[in-house]
């Protein structure tokens, strides 16, 4: 059976979550809560740059590897550097390669429209990068 495509795919009329599962959301969670633990350790210079450093360089592994490269196949490299690619991007906690691609695959084929839950136009800024994709019955 073909994917389904915007003229017949299946009506939605609430959102549905069955494919978010919680307890792999923690290792995203836990990345961010961290940070609070600059209110006891404290903040050094060292650690502001590590920090921008490491932001930096996993948002090159989302952007060149999991968007660019994963996704959309908008250039050749190595199988070398694919693996790092997808080692850089894996470190963001934005789960695996896979997931990744065929959500964003997904995002582009009901682009903007009600079936598109990365839709800012529907569902907001913050809520479309944040959301899972819900699955489709069959």
């Amino acid at each position: 059976m073909s994917s389904p495509t915007p003229s017949n795919a299946p009506h939605h009329d609430h959102v549905d979550h069955d494919d978010i599962i919680y307890p792999q959301v923690i290792p995203f969670l836990l990345v961010h809560a961290a940070c609070f633990a600059a209110i006891w350790t404290g903040i050094t210079w060292e650690a502001v740059a590590l920090g921008v450093a490491l932001y930096w360089l996993r948002m090159f592994g989302i952007t060149a590897g999991y968007h660019r490269y994963f996704s959309h196949r908008s250039y050749a490299t190595s199988r070398v550097f694919q693996f790092i690619l997808a080692c850089l991007a894996q470190s963001s906690a934005q789960k695996s390669v896979l997931w990744w691609a065929a959500k964003h695959r997904h995002h582009h084929l009901f682009s903007d429209t009600e079936h598109d839950v990365h839709s800012p136009r529907h569902t907001g800024f913050l809520f479309a990068h944040c959301q899972a994709t819900p699955r489709f019955t069959r």
